[in-house]
């Protein structure tokens, strides 16, 4: 498939956001039907959908070779390729556009390679307007008036340290688990007086929709943005023109200098002289990186909606009295419950699993429940000795992953796995939710299918291989991996380090 014209695409692509924009706001939001899509504050309207219809109508027709990824009909499952992709978010800021508060846009990106290459996002409400194509520079037009290079400034000052930044950053609307305490605890952090541990930045701001907030740090109207949950098409427009305005887009998680489109989690910085590298360390020192272990227990718990008292402690110095005196042997991860210590990141997820029935897993008094936690259990143990421990056992050791041993384990995953995979939607068992097997596998599903860091001798196109010769296991995993419970903890450069470590002892 050739590529289209950037700049014919660009053209188009403002003329469709203009008109959308017509659309939206001719809507009134009160006269609208609206769904939630994960609770109260995930908020879907038909103006939502009505917009993506009619853009992915226009593309289809205008480029018919382009695949096309949207918000409103996207289902678990699906992944970007390296082939032209449109990404759209027809209402990137729909709890705005539901208050009548006129922070909202459409965001229409082009993605080629998993790069974005062509981004505009327009606010009909302020008729703002912001575009860029790769290689050729941002701009923003305000009210039909001239363009307007970004960054705004011809002269854009140097950053400093987080004192004396402008800082974006939202909630979200996931308001439960460790992600959400994590944003939580860092809002303290960078607001805080240096009195008393924080940052002390200079101010926060909170447009509520994604792809305005990185226009506005494109725009040099904000110093950096931090966002934790949000998805390809709330940033893949911003990015190119973030990108294309000196900006930088790096991971929302510590060590993500190279972050993929779909990581969702992202740290964007303004285009400086000097100082963006200083203020991205600076700011990843604040969340310490504490996140990322324990992923299961953290899967379960954010399925769970169960909350706990977790306490993160150092592993690199001797563990505290106050932890030994509750945990004698110093094991980590550790839960305490009912006077009960309980270790290991799989038992731990078990015990909390077997505490309440749950679309994770019945309960072994329940009817059925002791045959489907058989029939779960025999699975991941399946998985652990087909995919799992061949594949640790050459990172682990750094022997080379030969062409030889991967057919073997693709090969056992078509004639064991597969087979036990056909009735997934898109999860175990024919399930629309996560189930026990996900939860725990899953983590170990985002390495294998994210892990690029050329250091560990796998072929080039392993990922791709996967996906060619074991298809419906790939399907699964993929819909596991991009699950916001699996996918919240993964961070490639922590990840990486964790096993180099291992390789070292």
């Amino acid at each position: 498939m050739s590529s289209p014209n950037l700049q014919e695409v660009h053209d188009f692509l403002v003329d469709l956001a203009y008109g959308a924009g017509k659309v939206i706001v001719s809507a009134n939001p009160q006269d609208l039907d609206q769904d939630t899509k994960l609770n109260s504050v995930d908020l879907v309207t038909e103006c939502d959908k009505a917009v993506e219809a009619m853009v992915f109508s226009a593309l289809s027709e205008k480029f018919p070779d382009v695949s096309f990824m949207g918000e409103e009909t996207y289902k678990p499952g699906m992944t970007l390729g390296p082939e032209p992709t449109f990404i759209v978010d027809p209402i990137d800021g729909t709890t705005n556009f539901v208050h009548g508060f006129p922070n909202a846009c459409i965001s229409l990106g082009l993605a080629i390679n998993y790069v974005p290459v062509v981004g505009v996002v327009y606010n009909p409400f302020q008729d703002l307007l912001f575009a860029g194509i790769k290689g050729q520079g941002s701009y923003m037009i305000r009210a039909g008036g001239p363009k307007r290079s970004l960054p705004l400034s011809s002269n854009p000052a140097a950053l400093h340290k987080l004192d004396t930044a402008l800082v974006g950053f939202e909630c979200g609307s996931d308001r439960t688990g460790p992600n959400y305490e994590l944003k939580v605890d860092m809002f303290r952090k960078l607001t805080a007086s240096k009195e008393d541990g924080g940052h002390m930045v200079h101010a926060t701001r909170a447009l509520g929709s994604a792809a305005l907030n990185i226009c506005a740090v494109a725009a040099g109207q904000m110093d950096i943005y931090w966002e934790g949950g949000c998805w390809a098409w709330d940033v893949c427009a911003g990015w190119c023109i973030l990108t294309e305005a000196g900006g930088r887009m790096v991971g929302g998680n510590p060590g993500d200098w190279d972050p993929a489109i779909e990581c969702r989690k992202y740290l964007c910085v303004r285009g400086a002289p000097s100082g963006q590298e200083m203020l991205i360390e600076e700011f990843w020192s604040a969340m310490g990186g504490r996140k990322l272990v324990c992923r299961r227990v953290h899967a379960v718990l954010r399925e769970l909606g169960t909350e706990v008292e977790e306490v993160t402690i150092d592993l690199n110095t001797p563990r505290p009295d106050w932890y030994l005196k509750i945990n004698p042997k110093g094991q980590v991860p550790t839960l305490v419950h009912d006077g009960k210590i309980i270790t290991e990141s799989d038992t731990i997820a078990q015990y909390l699993v077997d505490r309440q029935s749950s679309h994770l897993a019945k309960l072994a008094s329940e009817e059925g429940g002791k045959a489907q936690r058989e029939a779960y259990l025999a699975f991941v143990s399946q998985f652990s000795n087909i995919v799992q421990m061949p594949v640790m056992s050459a990172m682990f050791t750094g022997s080379e992953m030969t062409e030889e041993k991967s057919e073997k384990i693709f090969g056992d995953i078509v004639t064991t796995l597969e087979p036990q995979l056909s009735s997934a939607k898109p999860f175990f068992g024919g399930s629309e939710k996560l189930t026990l097997v996900e939860a725990l596998v899953g983590p170990f599903l985002s390495t294998i299918l994210n892990l690029t860091t050329p250091d560990f001798k796998f072929p080039a196109n392993w990922q791709s291989l996967l996906q060619q010769k074991a298809p419906v296991f790939y399907k699964w995993a993929s819909a596991t991996a991009n699950h916001e419970s699996i996918s919240f903890t993964w961070n490639q450069d922590l990840v990486a380090n964790a096993i180099r470590q291992k390789v070292k002892k």
